[in-house]
């Protein structure tokens, strides 16, 4: 269950944020969540009350945004978005592309009330 430890630690980085914003209750928590990411998004918005249970972030809506996969051709230079099954420059067809986005989580905002 490795979206527990996940959880844990993002409520850790939360505390560590929120400490310069004392007496201010944590309103919103925004994530940005790639597609290859290796995170069960399902999992962690289900574990998120139980992780935060104690926390800063006990009362806090997690909001989750999913990032999708994007490459950059090494052919012909264009950024696009593409598919875990087809990665390959959607523009000129070349293998050969570098992948720039889709890949982290990312905690985004801490929302206050």
């Amino acid at each position: 269950m490795h979206e527990m430890s996940t959880c844990k630690n993002l409520i850790k980085q939360i505390e560590q944020l929120a400490a310069a914003h004392p007496n201010k209750a944590i309103k919103n928590v925004k994530l940005t969540i790639g597609e290859l990411a290796r995170v069960d998004v399902d999992e962690l918005e289900s574990l998120f009350p139980l992780a935060s249970k104690g926390s800063c972030a006990e009362n806090a809506n997690l909001l989750i945004e999913r990032e999708s996969i994007t490459v950059k051709c090494r052919q012909c230079g264009e950024t696009s978005p593409v598919s875990i099954a087809q990665m390959d420059c959607p523009l000129c067809g070349n293998e050969n592309t570098q992948l720039i986005a889709g890949v982290d989580m990312l905690l985004k905002e801490l929302e206050f009330e």
